[in-house]
């Protein structure tokens, strides 16, 4: 189901690319959830403020941290089939230990909140400090090739 203002999978791969097209549907969900005043445009104080409150959400037994099972068990209630589900399971638990940047097998409020500050630099591939749709699913169907955020360039 497509919503207006979204960008379709049409756009940068062939629509009968099932992968793809199901990539580019979660990409625009995405977005549509960090774009608090839905003007098709994130800022890092919306994606900010969505990480803040994807945090309480994951956040199961509110004791601060969010384990693996918590992210695991939150994030995979809309899984529709079993070889789905096992490559979500292997990507989800690479998101959730590259989140771990202490290796403590837990994400802290400051480990979660973190990739907000880098959100825009991240996906601004106009340099314009926002992120349009076209940006953010632009890059995660690589039509704009990842941006290195370490760099002084």
């Amino acid at each position: 189901m497509m919503f207006s203002g979204q960008l379709s999978a049409n756009g940068f791969f062939a629509k009968e690319n099932p992968v793809m097209k199901s990539l580019v549907e979660k990409a625009n969900a995405h977005f549509d959830a960090m774009d608090v005043d839905k003007n098709g445009i994130v800022t890092e104080q919306e994606s900010l403020l969505w990480r803040q409150n994807r945090f309480k959400e994951l956040d199961a037994n509110k004791d601060g941290i969010i384990t693996e099972g918590e992210y695991m068990g939150f994030l995979g209630r809309e899984l529709k089939d079993k070889i789905t589900d096992m490559i979500w399971r292997r990507d989800v638990r690479k998101d959730f230990r590259r989140l771990d940047r202490n290796l403590d097998t837990k994400v802290s409020r400051k480990e979660w909140l973190a990739p907000s500050f880098w959100f825009v630099a991240l996906y601004d591939h106009d340099d314009n400090k926002e992120v349009s749709r076209e940006e953010f699913i632009g890059s995660m169907t690589f039509k704009y090739p990842p941006r290195n955020i370490l760099s002084k360039d």
